[in-house]
């Protein structure tokens, strides 16, 4: 099986306009890992899966694939808006 991640936390900038790092896991590992925004776009785009993870009612949902939008921004959802969902994630 290939291996899966899970992004569940992020990092915005000093205006907290952009994401600059997120919270990802492994599946089937014990640590998370803070990454750069650019890097993870360079991992989906040489075809690592990365969903977003968030939990609701004290439980753990698996969510929708995230993708790479205009070149190193990511995104969650389909409808081709620079609208950014990720935004929703808890922030640290």
């Amino acid at each position: 099986m290939a291996d899966q991640y899970h992004v569940y936390g992020v990092k915005l900038d000093q205006k907290e306009e952009h994401i600059t790092s997120l919270k990802v896991h492994k599946v089937g590992e014990k640590y998370d890992y803070w990454i750069p925004r650019g890097f993870i776009a360079q991992l989906i785009q040489s075809g690592l899966p990365f969903s977003v993870r968030y939990k609701k009612n004290e439980k753990w949902y698996t969510g929708a694939e995230v993708s790479v939008f205009e070149g190193s921004y990511l995104r969650a959802n389909p409808n081709h808006t620079a609208l950014d969902n990720l935004r929703n994630l808890p922030r640290t």
